[in-house]
């Protein structure tokens, strides 16, 4: 019988592909960069890229977060009088603002908060995840946060489920249900140590990894529960 649900942030719990694009138009209206869809889709291409280094443990987050811009501004050409630096920081301040809900995910937690310890664990950058729940509604209803980069491993690295597992004095893994919308992060991470997933496809794409559970609509985890 599960005891500890972990919920993955970005795209499980928060809608982070509103909030990216919106701090994005701010960032780039802020220093002139055309708000295009190219441009938007050049950005997402390469900050994808790098958070999957950055999973592969090829590169630290300090430099992640200074790559993507750095590399966005090469790719598009024009606009190397910009310090990645200085970009970097008002996306972030910007992106902190941002805290629209993934659809159900208020109601789903009100209805697990009085069975469930609800823990959240992510990849994200610490001061702007912190900030971002927060402004959330259902804040009240955690128990605890792990962010990676407090932590100093990130999913799907053994080390981070480590550290979650000894804090909470996990001593069955059976109790621990994961939640995340990341096949790569969350679900390998998970599968990898022994811990039961789930799935939240709500784009609905194919995959070969086999999660316990898979959900396209967060109710659908009251079902399973």
């Amino acid at each position: 019988m599960y005891k500890y649900l972990l919920f993955d942030l970005d795209n499980t719990l928060l809608d982070f592909d509103a909030a990216e694009l919106r701090s994005l138009q701010k960032t780039f209206s802020k220093f002139n960069v055309p708000i295009t869809l190219e441009n938007i889709s050049n950005f997402k291409s390469i900050n994808k890229k790098y958070w999957e280094m950055f999973e592969r443990k090829e590169i630290t987050k300090s430099e992640l977060i200074i790559k993507r811009f750095d590399d966005f501004f090469k790719t598009i050409g024009g606009f190397s009088n910009l310090d990645p630096r200085e970009v970097n920081c008002f996306y972030l301040c910007s992106l902190t603002d941002e805290a629209e809900e993934m659809p159900y995910a208020n109601y789903v937690l009100s209805n697990l908060e009085d069975k469930y310890e609800i823990v959240i664990v992510t990849n994200g950058v610490k001061d702007t995840q912190i900030k971002r729940i927060q402004k959330s509604s259902f804040f009240n209803k955690i128990s605890k946060i792990y962010i990676s980069e407090t932590i100093g491993v990130q999913k799907p690295e053994k080390g981070f489920f480590d550290y979650i597992f000894n804090d909470l004095n996990i001593q069955d893994s059976n109790e621990v249900l994961l939640i995340g919308d990341s096949l790569s992060a969350d679900i390998i991470g998970g599968l990898n140590y022994g811990i039961d997933t789930v799935w939240y496809n709500y784009n609905k794409k194919e995959s070969n990894i086999l999660p316990k559970y898979v959900i396209s609509d967060l109710r659908d985890l009251l079902k399973i529960l």
